[in-house]
C-alpha cells in the first residue's frame, strides 16, 4: 500500500496558492517533491498495518488541515521510534476510556503522547482561501510578459469578488509602460517610485505596483504575475489560540500515574515569534509589568493566565510537558525541530535525557527560563539541513 499514485510525472510547475498539499505533492515532477514523496512513503511503510487505511485516507485529503494533522502524526511516530521507543498507536487508556495517539515505552519508562495541530479560526481560514483564489486568478488572467505585480489588499470583503474587470483594467494599464524604462528606473531609485494603480470590486479594494522583470527572470519558466503580496495587517493574539488548544486536550487527562505530553504544531498564516514568546506566554502567562510605588520602577512579570499556572496557582499538573513546533510540514522537517517545555509542577515527571530535544525549564528560585540545547530532529531522521533541495 502506498500513499501516492504511480504514474510518469513531467509537470514542473509550481503549486498554485489554492492547490492542496496532497494534490501538488502527488502531481509534481520536481526533484525536491520526489524526495518528499519518498520520505513519506518510507515513513508510511513502517506505520502499523491496522492504522494504514485511515492514515492514508487522511494524507490524501484535499483539505490541508486534515493532511497536516495526518503528517504530524506520522512524523511523531517516526521520530519516537528513531529515538528507540516502542510506540503503540491509538491505545485505549483505562482510566479515561479514551484513545491516546501514542503509548511510548523504553525500559521502565512509559508515557502517552497526544499530537495536535492548531490552526487559524474557521473565519480566518475562509478569508485565507478567498485570498489564495484571488492570487491564482490574477496570476492566470493578468499575466503580461516582462512584468510582475506587488499586490496590497487595502479593503477585504467576505465573499469572492468579480475579478474579470480588474484583470482587464490591469492588463490595459500595463500596456502604457515599457519594461526597459521601468527597469532603468529601479536601478536609479529602487522600487518605491514605480507606478501604482488602485482597483476595486464590490467590497474589495486592491493596490498594484508594477514591477519590471529582469532579463534573467524572463528566462525562467514561471508565469506567476504576483511577485510580492498580498500584504495584510490584523490584530491577533496567537497565545490564546495555543492555550485554548492545549486546554481542550488536557481536560481529558486523568491521574493515571503515567507521564503525558502534548505535541503541538502551530499552523497559522503568519509565522510566530522567533524567540518562542507566543508559546512561552501561552504556558507561563502573558508578559506584564508590576509597578512598585516605593521604588517608582516597573518589574517584568507574567499574568496568572498560563496553561501551567493560573489565578489559583499551578494547574494542568497531569501534563508532563509540551513539545512545540511552528508550521512543521513536509517541506520543513529538516529546518524545524520540537522544543520540549517541561511543566515545573507536573505530578508525572520523566527522567532527564529520555527525550533528546532542546528543553526549556523554569528555575523556580530565579523564575527564569533555562534552555538546554538538545539534538535536532533532522539528525535523528538522517536528513541534511538543505533537504529536500
Amino acid at each position: 500500500m502506498s500513499v501516492f499514485d504511480t504514474f510518469p510525472r513531467n509537470d514542473l510547475t509550481y503549486a498554485s496558492n489554492s492547490e492542496s498539499q496532497f494534490h501538488y505533492l502527488n502531481r509534481s515532477g520536481r526533484p525536491e517533491v520526489y524526495r518528499i514523496r519518498e520520505l513519506i512513503e518510507n515513513w508510511f511503510a513502517q506505520y502499523p498495518e491496522a492504522e494504514k487505511d485511515r492514515l492514508r485516507r487522511e494524507l490524501r485529503s484535499s483539505e490541508d488541515n486534515t493532511f497536516h494533522s495526518a503528517f504530524w502524526e506520522l512524523y511523531w511516530y517516526t521520530l519516537l521510534r528513531m529515538q528507540g521507543f516502542h510506540v503503540e498507536v491509538h491505545v485505549a487508556e483505562k482510566e479515561s476510556n479514551r484513545n491516546r495517539d501514542f503509548r511510548c515505552s523504553i525500559g521502565s519508562v512509559v508515557f502517552f503522547l497526544e499530537a495536535t495541530v492548531v490552526y487559524e479560526s474557521v473565519e480566518e481560514q475562509k478569508q485565507s482561501d478567498i485570498r489564495n483564489k484571488i492570487i491564482d486568478h490574477i496570476n492566470q488572467h493578468a499575466f503580461v510578459p516582462g512584468f510582475r505585480y506587488d499586490l496590497d489588499i487595502t479593503l477585504q470583503g467576505k465573499t469572492f469578488p468579480k475579478l474579470s474587470k480588474i484583470t482587464r483594467e490591469l492588463r490595459s494599464w500595463v500596456s502604457f509602460f515599457n519594461r526597459e524604462d521601468l527597469w532603468e528606473k529601479t536601478q536609479l531609485s529602487g522600487y518605491k517610485d514605480l507606478p501604482t494603480i488602485q482597483l476595486s470590486s464590490g467590497e474589495w479594494s486592491f493596490t498594484f505596483r508594477l514591477i519590471p522583470r529582469s532579463k534573467d527572470e524572463e528566462l525562467v519558466e514561471d508565469a506567476r504575475s504576483i511577485a510580492i503580496g498580498p500584504m495584510m495587517s490584523r490584530c491577533w493574539n496567537p497565545e490564546d489560540s495555543i492555550r485554548n488548544s492545549l486546554k481542550r486536550k488536557a481536560i481529558h487527562y486523568k491521574q493515571s500515574g503515567f507521564a503525558y505530553f502534548i505535541a503541538i504544531n502551530c499552523f497559522f498564516n503568519f509565522p510566530l515569534n522567533n524567540d518562542n514568546e507566543d508559546i512561552i506566554a501561552a504556558l507561563y502567562g502573558t508578559p506584564t509589568v508590576i509597578y512598585n510605588p516605593h521604588t517608582q520602577q516597573g518589574c517584568p512579570s507574567r499574568k496568572r493566565n498560563g496553561f501551567w499556572i493560573g489565578p489559583n496557582g499551578p494547574c494542568n499538573r497531569n501534563i508532563t510537558g509540551v513539545l512545540y513546533c511552528d508550521r512543521l510540514s513536509p517541506w520543513t522537517v529538516s529546518k524545524s525541530s520540537p522544543i520540549l517545555f517541561e511543566n515545573p509542577w507536573t505530578r508525572y515527571p520523566i527522567p532527564e535525557g529520555i527525550l533528546l530535544f532542546t528543553r526549556v525549564t523554569l528555575n523556580e528560585t530565579s523564575q527564569r527560563l533555562i534552555t538546554s540545547p538538545g539534538i535536532h530532529a533532522r539528525d535523528m531522521l538522517g536528513l541534511s539541513e538543505e533537504w529536500p533541495r
